[in-house]
Parts: structure tokens; C-alpha cells; sequence
């Protein structure tokens, strides 16, 4: 299966879409997911770069699994819940 996701490239902030092929049950790295941002002590959920809590903003990888993982941002898992 190939999946496309966004790339940030640190420098100038532009997005680049790139296509990887992904086997089964393989963590999908994608223009929303949980990550930890720089002064964050939790990982939180973000989508284009802005957290589901509305703490922080993120343009880095990002990582669409481990929804239920002790170290993520109460806020950010029920509002990703919810949705």
C-alpha cells in the first residue's frame, strides 16, 4: 500500500508530499499524529502543525499510532475521541 504524507523541511518551512511504500501494522507518518514539541512534557496530537489542545505548534515528523499511551496530552486524546 502506498500512502502519502507531508514533509516540512526545517529550514524554509515548505511542505513536500513524498510517497513511501508501507507494510501492514507499520507506523504512518503523516500531516497529523502525536509528537513532542519542544517545551511540551507530554506528546501531543497535532493536525497542520497545531496541537488538538491548542498549546503548541509542531512542523516536524509526526507519528499516527500510540492513541492510548500514558505520556499523551489528556486534552489532545479527547478531543482526538471525540472526533
Amino acid at each position: 500500500m502506498k500512502k502519502k504524507f507531508k514533509i516540512i523541511d526545517a529550514a524554509s518551512g515548505e511542505k513536500r508530499g513524498t510517497e513511501f511504500q508501507l507494510g501492514e501494522g507499520k507506523s504512518v507518518i503523516s500531516d497529523k499524529g502525536w509528537a513532542f514539541a519542544t517545551n511540551g512534557k507530554k506528546a501531543h496530537y497535532f493536525i497542520d502543525g497545531i496541537s488538538l489542545c491548542q498549546k503548541y505548534e509542531f512542523y516536524g515528523w509526526v507519528t499516527d499510532n500510540n492513541h492510548k499511551h500514558r505520556d499523551n496530552c489528556k486534552i489532545c486524546k479527547d478531543k482526538l475521541e471525540k472526533a
